[in-house]
């Protein structure tokens, strides 16, 4: 997904901490409100990103469920 590539991208270059954002991003395609959709998106990842310790990593997944489609923003757990 271009919307969330896009974001986590430019949330990366503006987060005050080292964290890594890996993306695995299968292809999915809908309908929707492009803007609202890319609100949630940066809100979900601004939050995971805030809410992880320094020099950690946040894996962020994409892809089509059924009749839907889905985005996972998952932060490393401390050990």
């Amino acid at each position: 997904m271009e919307i969330v590539q896009s974001v986590c991208e430019e949330q990366q270059e503006k987060a005050e901490k080292e964290i890594k954002i890996d993306m695995c991003l299968s292809p999915a395609y809908g309908t929707g409100d492009i803007e609202l959709i890319t609100i949630v998106i940066q809100n979900l990842i601004t939050n995971a990103i805030k809410f992880s310790p320094q020099k950690r990593k946040i894996e962020v997944r994409t892809g089509t469920q059924r009749d839907g489609i889905f985005t996972l923003i998952l932060p490393e757990k401390e050990n």
